[in-house]
C-alpha cells in the first residue's frame, strides 16, 4: 500500500501556530500523522495533537520516532517505513510526516520468541514491513549492547538499514512496563517512537505477552514445537495465536501459498513447516496440477545450520552430524518430502527426499525429479505453468467462494486450477549462483537453465531458495493472514466491500528459517499424538464408536432388569424413572459430546475432569470409574456362565470351565487389536438391536390380541393392580419411593453410554463421527428403552410372582413371561442366546474401557507409566492383560463365603455412574467458563453447540447430586444396613489424599485452565475410509 508522505519541519511555537489541522485521504484510505520528535519533547508534542485539531481515526496510532542526532544523515537514508529523503537537523526540531500506516486495530501485535537465526530475520522483516507490527521480543544476548550489534549486523545478510533507527529506550519512558515479580527490571527498545518490550526469559510460562500488547506470537527458539509447548505462550502468556518456526507433529502445518486457505481460524497454533518445505511444496503444487505427479525424488542441498558443528565432535542424530560443517558436504536426512505430503494430501506415497549439507552459510537448492502423469511437449512447456503461477496474484474471496471454502471446496490446495504464487514462487532465466540469490523473498525461484527435462514425462526442477529470508517471509505473511481471517465470518456481499473495510493486501514475500537449534532435515512424520507418547491408533469408525456405547447401555438391565423394575415402581413408575434418566442421559451425553469435539484425545471424561476441575478430582474419579468397571467384570463373565445353565446343568467343574474360558476370549479379542474389538462389539450390538427391536414389535402384537391365544390385553395391568407400585411403606409415599429407588435401576440400565469418550482417542476423523454418534446413540438408546419399558408394563402385572425370580435367565424377563402364556415358546432360548452374548459382550467392552482409563491415567502420571507403553499397532497391552486378571475374581462364586465378598464389591460400584456423569457435567461448566475468558467462541465449531447450555449440564448435575446423596434411603430403614452402598466417602478419600500429597493445588480459574495442550488439530479430521458407492452411504446413515 502506497500514501502521501510529506515531510514538514516544524517548531515547536510553529506547532501550536498551525495547529496541525492536517485530514487528507487518499485511494480512500485514510492519511494519520506520526511526529518524530526528541524525548524531552514527548509530552508537549502529545498535548498539541491532542487540541490541535488533527483527523485522526485512532489516538493510538500516533507514533512517536527519536529524532536523528546532528550529522547522521546514511543510516536513515530511505527507511521502508517512511521512504523519506531525512535532513541533518537540530535536535529541537520536529518532522511531522503524513504516512499511510494500520492502525492498532488493522495490522497484528506481533511477539518473537527467541532471536537465533529465524528470531533474528523475522524482528527485521518485521521492522521493514507496515502490515504488521513487531511489540515484544523475548531474547538471551548478553548484554543491550550485543542485542543491538545482532539487530544492526549479519555476516551473511550485511547491515540492516532499519536497524539503526532501534535505540534502547530510556527506563522512565511513559510506556515501561510496570516491574512484576518475573519481570523486575523492565527493558525496551525503541523504533520510530513506538517501544519494542524485551524479556529475558528461558522459561515461556514467565512471559507475559499480553502485559506488551503482543497478541500473534512467532516462535522461533525451534524447542517449543508441540502444541503443549507452543501453547504455554497463550496458557500463560495470554496471547491470541502461535505461529511455530519449525516443522511440527500434532499441529497443522501451513505454506503460504499452498495450503494456507486451509485455516479456517479456529486454530490456536499453526507451524510454518520448514525452508525446504516452502521451496519444495509451491513446485509441486504446480507440477502436479498442470501436468500430474506420478513419483517424486526431492535432494536439497542445504546451507549449514547453526546446530551443525564447527569442528568435528559428536552428535546424538548420528555420526555424521557430528562432522565439521565447515569442510565436509554431509548426507543427511530430510522430512521435507513426507511434509509435503501433509501440506498436499493427494501426493501421499508419491514424494521421497534426502538431503546434502554443504559449507556455505546460506541459500540453498532443491533438486526435484518427477515422473509426470502427464507428458510435456518441451522445456518450455513444462517452464509455461511457472512462469504463470508467478505472476498470478493473490485475490480476495467472494462472499460464494468464502462459503465454498468452509464447505470443503473452492480456491484451496485440491483446485485444479493453477495457484497464486506472485512472490512466493520465482523464475529465473540467467545463469545464477548461490549468493546471487542471497536476500531474495520467494520461497523458491525456478533456474530454467538448470532444469532438465530427461524425456516428455521425467523432468528434473533445480529451484533456489534464502533458508533465512524467504522462511522469514512466509511467516510475516501468514501471521498477517491469520489476522485477516475474514472471508469465513464477514457478512458482506462482494469483494470490494471486504477491500474497503480491511485494506487486506498481501505483500506475498519471503523470509529466513533456520533458527539456533532446530535443523530442517529433522524427523517430520507427523502424528496427532503429543510429547505424552500416545501411542494408540485412530482405527474406529463412527458405527464403532456408537455400538460399542450401545453394546454397554444394551444388555441385561435391558432385557432382565426391567423385571425388577416394574415390581418395584409398577408400569407408569418404572416408565417415568427411565423417561427420568433419559433426560439426564441427553444433557450429560451432548455435554460430553461438545467436549470431545474439542478435544478428542485419550483418557476420556477422567482426563477432561482432571483438566478442567483439578487433577486430584481427575484422580479421583479415574480410579473409582475403574475399580467400578474391573469388577463389575467378574459379575458380567458370572452371569454369562448362569445364562448357559438354562441349557446344561452346571457343575463346580463346568462352572469352572466356562468361567476360564470366557475370561480369556474376553482379554484375547481386545488383544487382537482396537479394530477387531470394534467389529466384534458392532456384531453384538446388532444381535441386541435387532432382538430388542423384535420384543417391542412382537409385544405389542401380543398386547393387542396377536399372539396364538388371541388376548388383547390394552392398559389392563395399568388400572389392575395399577400404574404405581408401593415400595417399602403403602400408599403415596410408597408410590414415590418406588419410583425414586427404580432411578437407580435405570441408571444401571444406561449406564456404558459415556463408553464414547474413552473411545475417542481410538476414533477415526473423531469430531465428525463423535458428533454422528451422540446424535444417533442418545436417540436410539432411549427409544428402545422407553418404548421397551412401556411394552413390558402392558404385558405382566408388577405383583406377577414370576417377575420375583431372581434365576439370572430369561425366565425373569416380563417379555418371556408374556409370551409364553401368549404360547410362544421359542422365546426363552431367543432371549437367553441375546442375553449370553450381551453379557460377554459387557465383559468384552469392560476388559477394553478398564485399559483405557489405566493407559490414559498412566500418560499422565497417574499410574505407574509401565501400563502406558503400547504396541506397534497401538495397543496397550499390559493394561489389557492386567485389567483382565480381574476376571479371576468370578471363581469366587463357587463358594458361598467368596460370593458374599464378591457381592460386596460389587456393590460398591452401584452408583459410580452418577460420579461419572455429574464430573463430565462439571468438567463441561469448567471447560465453558474457560473458553468464555479466554476468548474463545463455542457457537464457532462446526460440530456440536447447544445453545441453552449450561442449564442441561445443570439439570443433569442436579439429578446426579440427589440420587447420590438421597439413593441409599433405604438403609436407614430397618432391617436394611448395608455398609457396602457407601461409595462417596471412598471418591472423597481419594480425593482428598491425592490433593495433600501433590501439594494441595488450588482449583484452576477459568483464565488458568489448559485449552491448549495435547489436543489434536485439524489434521485428525479426515475420514480415511469414506463409502464410495450409493449402498455405503446408506448403511453409513443408518448406523
Amino acid at each position: 500500500m502506497m500514501g502521501i508522505r510529506t515531510v514538514m519541519e516544524l517548531t515547536d511555537n510553529a506547532m501550536h501556530k498551525t495547529g496541525i489541522d492536517q485530514s487528507c485521504r487518499k485511494d480512500e484510505h485514510s492519511l494519520r500523522v506520526g511526529v518524530a520528535h526528541s524525548l524531552e519533547w514527548s509530552d508537549q508534542v502529545r498535548q498539541c495533537l491532542g487540541y490541535g485539531g488533527c483527523h485522526f481515526r485512532n489516538r493510538a496510532n500516533l507514533m512517536f520516532v527519536p529524532s536523528i542526532p546532528s550529522g547522521v544523515q546514511q543510516p536513515y537514508r530511505k527507511t521502508t517505513a517512511f521512504r523519506n529523503h531525512y535532513l541533518t537537523q537540530p535536535d529541537d526540531l520536529l518532522r511531522l510526516t503524513l504516512t499511510l500506516n494500520g492502525s492498532s486495530s488493522d495490522v497484528p501485535l506481533v511477539g518473537v520468541n527467541g532471536f537465533g537465526r529465524i528470531g533474528r530475520a523475522v524482528f527485521r522483516r518485521c521492522l521493514s514491513r507496515t502490515d504488521l507490527r513487531i511489540v515484544a521480543v523475548n531474547h538471551t544476548a548478553l548484554s543491550m549492547e550485543h542485542l543491538l550489534t545482532a539487530i544492526r549486523h549479519d555476516s551473511t545478510h550485511g547491515s540492516c538499514k532499519e536497524g539503526w533507527e532501534v535505540t534502547v529506550a530510556p527506563s522512565d519512558h511513559p510506556d515501561m512496563l510496570k516491574p512484576t515479580t518475573n519481570n523486575p527490571n523492565p527493558m525496551a527498545l525503541l523504533y520510530q517512537g513506538r517501544l519494542i518490550h524485551l524479556f529475558t526469559e528461558r522459561d515461556p510460562k514467565k512471559i507475559d505477552w499480553s502485559q506488551a500488547g503482543a497478541e500473534y506470537i512467532m516462535e522461533s527458539t525451534g524447542k517449543l514445537t508441540t502444541r503443549e509447548k507452543a501453547g504455554q505462550h497463550i496458557v500463560f502468556g495470554k496471547a491470541k495465536k502461535v505461529l511455530i518456526s519449525a516443522p511440527s507433529k500434532d499441529v497443522p502445518n501451513v505454506v503460504f501459498g499452498v495450503n494456507h486457505t486451509t485455516y479456517t481460524g479456529a486454530e490456536d497454533i499453526l507451524s510454518n513447516a520448514s525452508c525446504t518445505t516452502n521451496c519444495l511444496a509451491p513446485i509441486a503444487l504446480v507440477l502436479n496440477r498442470a501436468f500430474g505427479i506420478e513419483t517424486g525424488m526431492m535432494t536439497t542441498v542445504h546451507a549449514s545450520t547453526s546446530s551443525q558443528k564447527v569442528l568435528d565432535g559428536f552428535s546424538t542424530k548420528d555420526i555424521r552430524s557430528g562432522r565439521s560443517a565447515m569442510g565436509n558436504i554431509i548426507p543427511a536426512t530430510t522430512g521435507a518430502a513426507q511434509a509435503v505430503v501433509k501440506v498436499l494430501p493427494e501426493l501421499a506415497g508419491k514424494f521421497h527426499g534426502i538431503s546434502i549439507r554443504v559449507p556455505v552459510t546460506n541459500v540453498s537448492l532443491v533438486d526435484l525429479t518427477v515422473t509426470l502423469s502427464t507428458p510435456a511437449a518441451s522445456k518450455e512447456d513444462l517452464m509455461a505453468p511457472f512462469r504463470e503461477a508467478a505472476e498470478r496474484a493473490p485475490k480476495l474471496q467472494s462472499k460464494a467462494e468464502r462459503l465454498a471454502l468452509a464447505n470443503g471446496s473452492g480456491d484451496g490446495a485440491l483446485s485444479p486450477e493453477l495457484p497464486a504464487l506472485k512472490g512466493v514462487l520465482g523464475v529465473s532465466d540467467e545463469k545464477l549462483v548461490s549468493s546471487d540469490y542471497l536476500s531474495t523473498e520467494q520461497s523458491s525461484t525456478i533456474d530454467v537453465d538448470a532444469s532438465v527435462m530427461l524425456n516428455d514425462r521425467t523432468a528434473k526442477i533445480v529451484a533456489w531458495y534464502d533458508n533465512e529470508v524467504a522462511f522469514a517471509s512466509r511467516m510475516c505473511d501468514l501471521v498477517v493472514y491469520m489476522s485477516k481471517r475474514y472471508y469465513l465470518t464477514s457478512d458482506m456481499d462482494d469483494t470490494k466491500d471486504l477491500e474497503k473495510q480491511h485494506a487486506y493486501d498481501v505483500d506475498v514475500r519471503a523470509a529466513p528459517e533456520v533458527n539456533g537449534v532446530y535443523t530442517d532435515e529433522s524427523d517430520t512424520a507427523i502424528d496427532v499424538h503429543t510429547k505424552l507418547k500416545d501411542g494408540v491408533q485412530r482405527q474406529l469408525r463412527q458405527r464403532h464408536a456408537q455400538m460399542m456405547a450401545m453394546a454397554g447401555a444394551i444388555g441385561t438391565g435391558l432385557f432382565l432388569g426391567m423385571g425388577k423394575s416394574l415390581v418395584h415402581a409398577g408400569p407408569a413408575g418404572a416408565l417415568l424413572s427411565y423417561m427420568t434418566i433419559g433426560t439426564v442421559i441427553w444433557c450429560m451425553i451432548y455435554s460430553l459430546g461438545e467436549m470431545i469435539c474439542y478435544a478428542p484425545i485419550s483418557g476420556g471424561y477422567i482426563h477432561m475432569v482432571e483438566r478442567y476441575v483439578h487433577p486430584s478430582a481427575g484422580f479421583a474419579l479415574g480410579y473409582v470409574q475403574w475399580y467400578s468397571t474391573v469388577i463389575n467384570l467378574p459379575a458380567e463373565i458370572i452371569s454369562a456362565v448362569i445364562v448357559i445353565g438354562f441349557w446344561t446343568e452346571l457343575t463346580t467343574a463346568k462352572t469352572a470351565g466356562f468361567l476360564v474360558m470366557l475370561s480369556i476370549l474376553s482379554c484375547a479379542i481386545n488383544l487382537f487389536g482396537v479394530r477387531w474389538f470394534g467389529e466384534s462389539e458392532f456384531f453384538f450390538s446388532m444381535i441386541k438391536i435387532f432382538l430388542i427391536v423384535g420384543l417391542i414389535i412382537g409385544g405389542l402384537v401380543v398386547d393387542l390380541g396377536g399372539g396364538p391365544n388371541h388376548e388383547r390385553m390394552g392398559f389392563r395391568y395399568w388400572r389392575d393392580p395399577g400404574a404405581f407400585a408401593p415400595y417399602f411403606v403403602q400408599g403415596s409415599t410408597g408410590k414415590f419411593l418406588g419410583w425414586f429407588y427404580t432411578l437407580v435401576q435405570a441408571t444401571y440400565s444406561f449406564s456404558g453410554v459415556e463408553m464414547l469418550a474413552i473411545s475417542a482417542g481410538e476414533l477415526d476423523n473423531p469430531r465428525l463421527n463423535a458428533k454422528k454418534a451422540v446424535n444417533k446413540l442418545f436417540w436410539r438408546i432411549l427409544i428402545f428403552y422407553v418404548l421397551g419399558v412401556l411394552i413390558a408394563g402392558m404385558l405382566v402385572p408388577y405383583n406377577d410372582p414370576d417377575l420375583l425370580q431372581s434365576t439370572g435367565t430369561a425366565a425373569q424377563s416380563p417379555f418371556v413371561i408374556a409370551f409364553t402364556r401368549a404360547g410362544i415358546k421359542v422365546l426363552p432360548s431367543v432371549i437367553n442366546a441375546a442375553v449370553l452374548t450381551s453379557a460377554w459382550s459387557a465383559a468384552n467392552t469392560g476388559v477394553y474401557s478398564s485399559s483405557r482409563m489405566l493407559y490414559g491415567m498412566a500418560l499422565r502420571g497417574q499410574a505407574p507409566r509401565i501400563f502406558a507403553r503400547t504396541t506397534t499397532r497401538g495397543l496397550p497391552v499390559l493394561a489389557i492383560v492386567f485389567s483382565s486378571l480381574f476376571t479371576a475374581l468370578s471363581f469366587m462364586s463357587l463358594s458361598s463365603g467368596g460370593n458374599t465378598v464378591l457381592n460386596w464389591l460389587t456393590n460398591l460400584t452401584s452408583i459410580a455412574a452418577f460420579f461419572a456423569w455429574g464430573g463430565i457435567c462439571i468438567a463441561f461448566l469448567r471447560w465453558k467458563a474457560a473458553m468464555e475468558a479466554q476468548g474463545r467462541d463455542r457457537s464457532a465449531s462446526q460440530y456440536l453447540y447447544l445453545k441453552w447450555q449450561p442449564f442441561y449440564a445443570y439439570w443433569a448435575i442436579a439429578w446426579c447430586v440427589i440420587i447420590v446423596i438421597f439413593n441409599g434411603f433405604y438403609v436407614f430403614i430397618k432391617g436394611q444396613w448395608d455398609v457396602s452402598n457407601f461409595i462417596i466417602p471412598i471418591f472423597f478419600g481419594l480425593f482428598l489424599g491425592h490433593w495433600l500429597f501433590t501439594g494441595r493445588k488450588p482449583f484452576p480459574k477459568a483464565h488458568e485452565i489448559d485449552l491448549v495442550s495435547n489436543i489434536p488439530g485439524p489434521e485428525v479430521d479426515v475420514d480415511h475410509n469414506p463409502p464410495t458407492t450409493a449402498m455405503g452411504r446408506f448403511w453409513n446413515w443408518l448406523l
